[in-house]
């Protein structure tokens, strides 16, 4: 069973950094990585 990896950061300053990250576990073959840039946004407004 394949093993998934979520990634968040807050800003964008470390959108470089996340990336090579994702690529690096995804190179094992044992880990899927879904990034907070998969997800849709949706703000809830009360």
């Amino acid at each position: 069973m394949m093993q998934t990896l979520f990634l968040s950061t807050v800003s964008s300053e470390f959108s470089m950094l996340r990336r090579r990250l994702a690529n690096l576990c995804q190179r094992t073959k044992k880990c899927q990585v879904r990034h907070q840039d998969d997800f849709f946004h949706r703000g809830v407004i009360h």
